[in-house]
């Protein structure tokens, strides 16, 4: 999706007290100048049924306006503001319930440098889905190149992300400059965003098409260097592919479970010029994760996999209720289409109305 503030991590939009929220929209030619307000004051018990239990609140109809800070293929989004909190709003229609189930399938399991969403809102009326983010800064699109240093720090953390998302079995298949993030002003700490084209479980052609993504954007982003671990790097990551076409694939499939002095890419001399220590320096890039505990988990495998919210099978199940429906509307009407049809008579009652007939006759 394009830039802006679109995504990411949620917010503990619960913790705050009960107070008037206002929504403050930016207009949809996404100038930083043309901000808009609109005030929306509500009651305690709004507020309650907004903010309590993010599995069955309803995202009440005040949240949604006509104004919005980006439009991209999934949708739109709203910029929304309660006290110094600043959250985006992202309603998703129902009817998308492929998107939305691969969106929260990465999104509710809180995997490190990967966006996270803890509130999810179910608007009823209009058959909605809301997904509620915060604000973060731009995405890595809108910066010129790096220094050396800070594109190895930075593309550590995409490296790591993309890990974590292969060991799910999850491939995020659109990985590219503007769908990753940075977290803050400093530049310094980034998360991958949007994964409406994402795939689980993921087969191995999908590894390598991630990890063929991550080459190309090294190679627009890089400033000019003669690293020639770095370009090895590239060219191993662009290679994958290759191996696949060619057959040679069962070392592959280890990539999801293998440690990250395993990994081709992970284990690759670039980042800290030789194999041991690799683990550490994993370690090391988990300080930059918002969950920096859980990414040390799982660098070290502690943690191997993350139970999903069951929220897609909430939609399944209203679909499956939903065509349920459907069939028995269509069946009530083929009945009331068909003519009413005299029931047949027993082979008793023919014999009787025949006896009758002849004594009739008689």
């Amino acid at each position: 999706m394009p830039h802006v503030m679109a995504y990411l991590v949620a917010l503990a939009f619960a913790a705050a007290p009960p107070a008037a929220l206002s929504i403050n929209v930016k207009a949809s030619n996404g100038s930083l100048s043309a901000l808009m307000s609109r005030d929306a004051s509500v009651g305690e018990d709004d507020l309650d049924a907004l903010c309590g239990d993010f599995d069955t609140s309803v995202c009440h109809r005040w949240v949604w306006g006509d104004y919005n800070i980006d439009t991209g293929g999934f949708g739109i989004v709203i910029e929304a503001e309660r006290g110094n909190a600043r959250v985006a709003i992202k309603p998703v229609w129902r009817t998308e319930r492929l998107a939305v189930c691969r969106e929260t399938n990465v999104l509710r399991r809180h995997i490190p440098f990967n966006a996270r969403v803890t509130a999810v809102y179910d608007h009823s009326d209009d058959h909605r889905v809301f997904f509620v983010l915060p604000l973060y800064s731009r995405g890595m699109g809108h910066w010129s190149k790096f220094w050396a240093a800070e594109f190895k720090t930075l593309f550590a953390q995409i490296a790591l992300g993309l890990f974590f998302l292969h060991r799910h079995d999850i491939c995020h298949r659109d990985l590219h400059a503007e769908n990753v993030m940075f977290r803050d002003a400093t530049k310094k700490t980034l998360t991958l965003i949007d994964y409406e084209f994402s795939e689980s479980p993921c087969g191995i052609l999908g590894f390598f098409e991630d990890w063929s993504r991550f080459s190309r954007m090294m190679t627009y982003a890089k400033i000019k260097s003669d690293d020639a671990d770095l370009e090895d790097l590239q060219e191993r990551c662009r290679s994958m592919t290759k191996a696949y076409d060619q057959g040679v694939v069962s070392q592959w499939w280890a990539l999801k479970n293998a440690g990250p002095e395993h990994h081709p890419v992970l284990g690759h001399p670039y980042w800290i010029g030789k194999t041991s220590g690799l683990t550490t320096f994993w370690l090391g890039v988990c300080d930059f994760a918002e969950n920096a505990e859980l990414c040390r988990q799982l660098v070290d495998g502690t943690v191997t996999e993350l139970e999903p919210k069951p929220l897609c099978d909430i939609l399944q199940a209203e679909e499956e209720e939903e065509q349920q429906q459907v069939q028995e509307q269509q069946q009530a009407q083929e009945q009331a289409q068909e003519p009413e049809q005299e029931p047949e008579p027993e082979p008793e009652q023919e014999q009787e109305q025949e006896q009758e007939q002849e004594q009739e006759q008689e």
